[in-house]
């Protein structure tokens, strides 16, 4: 049980809650706690507590909002100055688009001592005027102030001399010459490089051009000659050999032949040949080339002559069915490297082809 504390003395003050004794100066119960009267309005201690911490909240509260808002607005800040440039110069606007002047539009230049329209510019080339082109002055964009190249337009001069087309001679696309036709007209000529022959007389006696060993070879460029024999056989002064070839049986020319090389270029102006299958047809290739052409469409050969049914007729003065058949080449013939017999039609009864003895001639 809490004692009373009781006295006469004036000063001595009592508590207004529990009656206990208070000093003069004493501003709380010592026993319960209760504010003396005149003090905070004698409210008790624990409402002023939560008075004073609802306080305190409050102004931590408002601190704390304040405080967030002043760093947002200063990291706003930052940005705009970092975007800003350093030196205090405005950023650069990109101007407008500006379409390009349009081209100017020259006249074409007038024929030779035609007179020349009013106001119409001299045309370039004239005298006086060393240009070759028309000028477009330099134009600078109001925007940009960048300079546009100056764009030339080339005009030929009015005496200018249109360059004449070359005209390149058709690749042939297969040996001239028909089965069953005889020689080939006179002055005839394939698509080699040499002119015909001239400064020799058409009677002038024919001789025998000398060939040396191996001369005479077997020409296959596609590959079709069949069992074909020695070709040397074919110039060994000897009737008893001679050189024989065949081609596949398909419905095809033979399309194989033998070449014969002269070793230098040498005027050739006819061919003879003796054969042991008379009959079917031999063409005449020639050429200038230092190199064999690959293939008889070359364009590098001359065909001057062919000759159909060897040994059947009495065509340059020959005789028929002696064996020997001579083919003189038109306009007293040309200097060539190359000779080659190339046989189609196929002799008489037979896909091979006998020669006992062939002579180029001079």
């Amino acid at each position: 049980m809490r004692s009373l504390k009781t006295t006469s003395d004036p000063t001595v003050r009592q508590c207004s809650n529990c009656g206990a004794g208070m000093e003069r100066h004493q501003d709380w119960c010592l026993e319960c706690g209760t504010a003396a009267p005149g003090r905070l309005g004698g409210a008790r201690p624990g409402w002023r507590a939560a008075t004073t911490t609802l306080a305190l909240t409050l102004v931590l509260v408002g601190g704390a909002g304040a405080a967030s808002y002043a760093a947002l607005s200063s990291d706003a800040n930052r940005e705009a100055v970092a975007d800003a440039p350093m030196d205090g110069t405005p950023v650069a606007q990109v101007p407008p688009a500006v379409a390009a002047p349009p081209a100017p539009v020259v006249p074409a230049p007038a024929a030779p001592g035609a007179p020349a329209a009013p106001g119409t510019p001299a045309a370039p080339g004239a005298p006086g005027t060393p240009a070759r082109g028309v000028r477009v002055p330099t134009v600078t964009s109001p925007a940009l102030k960048l300079p546009v190249a100056p764009k030339v337009i080339p005009v030929a001069p009015a005496d200018a001399t249109p360059t004449p087309r070359v005209k390149v001679p058709a690749r042939p696309t297969a040996p001239a010459g028909k089965p069953g036709s005889d020689d080939t007209a006179a002055g005839s000529r394939g698509q080699g490089t040499n002119a015909d022959g001239e400064g020799t007389a058409v009677d002038t006696p024919l001789k025998r051009i000398a060939l040396a060993k191996g001369a005479v070879s077997l020409y296959d460029p596609y590959k079709r000659a069949v069992a074909p024999g020695n070709p040397g056989l074919a110039h060994d002064d000897d009737a008893k050999t001679a050189f024989e070839v065949g081609a596949p049986a398909n419905g095809k020319e033979l399309q194989v032949g033998v070449v014969i090389d002269l070793k230098s270029v040498t005027r050739v102006r006819g061919v003879e040949i003796t054969t042991k299958t008379p009959g079917g047809r031999v063409e005449v290739y020639a050429t200038d080339s230092s190199a064999l052409p690959p293939d008889i469409l070359d364009t590098r050969w001359d065909h001057p002559a062919s000759r159909a049914n060897v040994d059947g007729g009495t065509r340059g003065g020959n005789r028929a069915a002696d064996g020997v058949e001579r083919i003189i080449l038109p306009k007293a013939g040309a200097k060539y490297r190359y000779v080659t017999l190339w046989f189609t039609t196929p002799p008489t009864g037979t896909r091979r082809v006998g020669l006992t003895e062939l002579e180029v001639l001079g």
